[in-house]
């Protein structure tokens, strides 16, 4: 994503790619950060990962996020979970390059996200009420976004404060 000289990024091992895979599957909500017109915005979204890492996630075209993402596909996502204490933060920084999943490859990506949220599946298979039928129209016509991450920086103060391991997939 733009040459910060503090990088040392690692190619990806196996070991690093399950480690990574874990905490993804550990976690739902992202923070994706993306760069407009409007300068740098931020969303929380729900994502799921497939093997590879790549990130899924579903919006609306309107979204402020989604025409960032038009203009600029470089983004940035961190992962994390709520910590009351300092030594007890982990979580991810992601540096990618995102883009809508062609119409092709959608139904692979919805079951991704169905996998991981299956909550979900009824809403599309039985709706039992009009605000569930809203939903699944709005999920049907709204498009599926991959991030496709370059960079992972696994950041993990259990270990040491400030402590990060950071590798390169490209």
């Amino acid at each position: 994503m733009g040459g910060h000289t503090d990088w040392r990024g690692e190619r990806l091992t196996p070991a690093a790619a399950k480690t990574v895979g874990d905490f993804l599957g550990s976690h739902t909500t992202m923070t994706l950060a993306t760069s407009g017109e409007d300068g740098p915005w931020a969303a929380a979204l729900f994502y799921a990962h497939d093997s590879d890492l790549n990130l899924y996630f579903i919006s609306a075209k309107d979204t402020r996020h989604a025409a960032d993402i038009e203009r600029n596909p470089r983004v940035a996502v961190a992962v994390n979970a709520q910590h009351k204490d300092w030594s007890d933060i982990r979580g991810l920084q992601i540096g990618g390059v995102a883009e809508i999943v062609p119409p092709d490859q959608r139904a692979g990506a919805v079951e991704t996200y169905l996998a991981k949220f299956p909550d979900f599946r009824p809403l599309f298979s039985a709706p039992r009420d009009e605000q569930e039928s809203r939903i699944a129209r709005a999920f049907a016509a709204s498009p599926f976004y991959r991030v496709r991450p370059n960079r992972i920086r696994l950041i993990d103060n259990r270990k040491s404060f400030g402590h990060r391991d950071e590798y390169t997939l490209t």
